[in-house]
């Protein structure tokens, strides 16, 4: 594992990617500079903000491949100034990299993660859900009307449901996010225990 550290020069919107951060390989970032490599997409950006870390990005792409004027090899590289390389763009095209007086420093680009909250949000809370325990209803007839049983206990690793022991016949159904099912019932001193799948 490594790590490093860079400086966010800005933030671009890419067709089909939406928005994402950028920094510069530009010798400005302190001594322990950073610059993406191969095998570094999907890892993790990092902010520090009022003393705790945050997930600031996902490491999505760099800058190149380059290949040198006249010829055809090309190579990916982490570079200070990429002047008069050629350097292959979104567009599959091969572009000199102008010889101009500043250096011009190779990027990387991370998903810019406050952009996605919504989705990233949404995922989550749905796979919670998926997880959660389903709410017991209970009916006195097989057809309803059903209502919402309380209290219950649920053991969510083991997927069990304690319920009180009813005075009279009760008839059971699961309601979840999912189909899920009961697969076994088991009568215990004072209670009921519904294992469910």
């Amino acid at each position: 594992m490594r790590w490093g550290e860079n400086v966010i020069a800005g933030v671009e919107t890419a067709l089909g990617a939406g928005e994402r951060l950028k920094a510069l390989f530009d010798q400005n970032a302190g001594p322990n500079e950073a610059m993406l490599a191969g095998g570094d997409s999907g890892s993790g950006l990092f902010l520090r903000e009022a003393g705790q870390w945050k997930l600031a990005g996902v490491n999505f792409a760099v800058d190149g491949p380059f290949r040198q004027v006249g010829s055809s090899e090309a190579f990916s590289a982490a570079l200070f100034d990429k002047r008069r390389l050629l350097e292959l763009g979104s567009n599959s095209r091969w572009t000199l990299v102008p010889d101009d007086d500043v250096p011009v420093p190779a990027a990387f680009y991370a998903t810019r993660v406050s952009a996605r909250l919504a989705w990233i949000r949404g995922v989550i809370a749905a796979e919670s859900a998926r997880e959660a325990a389903p709410v017991v209803e209970a009916a006195a007839l097989p057809d309803g009307p059903f209502s919402e049983l309380a209290p219950v206990v649920a053991h969510g690793a083991e997927r069990i449901l304690i319920i009180p022991l009813p005075s009279g016949n009760q008839y059971y159904r699961l309601r979840h996010c999912r189909a899920v099912e009961i697969i076994s019932i088991d009568v215990r001193p004072g209670a009921i225990e519904l294992q469910w799948q």
